[in-house]
């Protein structure tokens, strides 16, 4: 969403990740303004904007879909571009989310939190939409968790969250196959599921696209069975 807010006004992109050459990698030091979308990110965002005397955004991965408009105009103002068009937004997610929630069933969900590190944001999503989110694994409850995880424990108690560093989760895997959707990895492992999303660190995804390309690779994950042990 954020690429396609700029591209459209004619604003150049750079990505870390899509340099290919230690030249591309030194061309990013053009850029007049530092976008970040993950928490452990923002220091050396901030570290850059000092360096280099460019300005720093925090652009929030979220699942809240006020929380992602407010980031996307909050990027528009900056660079004095139109605001973007989120009209039709919302409604293509409750699609995209239903049509996921039809090929998953009730087959019990587990998410972790090194698919994305909103983990907490994604059950609250799911559960709302009607899915059968049953385990969230993270190892803390960071401050922007905080309302979903409030949220959670009122409206859904039964919601189980598990550590992945404590010593006693080496015997929490099961010995057979589950029946588990995974969403990330470590769910994945700690479900013993074949069938997960294989994800780390949000992919790359961000604002709306993220919860539309997620439910895609849901379905992907519920008809595809993927070598867990192997990966």
């Amino acid at each position: 969403d954020l690429k396609q807010l700029l591209r459209a006004a004619g604003r150049k992109i750079h990505e870390i990740t899509a340099c290919k050459t230690y030249g591309e990698y030194q061309q990013m030091a053009e850029s007049a303004v530092y976008v970040t979308s993950y928490p452990s990110a923002v220091a050396g965002g901030e570290m850059l904007a000092a360096r280099l005397g460019g300005r720093h955004v925090y652009l929030p991965f979220s699942y809240d879909y006020d929380e992602i408009e407010t980031g996307l105009t909050r990027i528009a103002e900056l660079l004095g571009i139109s605001a973007p068009d989120f009209t039709g937004k919302r409604e293509q997610c409750a699609e995209a989310l239903e049509t996921a929630r039809a090929a998953v069933g009730d087959r019990p969900i587990a998410i972790d939190y090194t698919f994305c590190p909103r983990p907490l944001g994604l059950a609250k999503l799911l559960l709302t939409h009607g899915f059968r989110v049953e385990r969230v694994y993270l190892d803390t409850v960071t401050g922007e968790e905080k309302a979903a995880f409030a949220f959670l424990k009122e409206q859904y108690p039964e919601l189980m969250l598990y550590p992945t560093v404590h010593a006693a989760m080496r015997f929490h895997s099961p010995g057979e196959t589950s029946d588990f959707v995974a969403i990330g990895q470590k769910a994945a492992h700690f479900t013993n599921t074949p069938n997960f999303v294989n994800v780390v660190e949000g992919g790359g995804m961000l604002g709306y696209q993220a919860i539309t390309k997620t439910m895609k690779l849901l379905q992907e994950a519920v008809r595809e069975e993927k070598d867990l042990r192997g990966l």
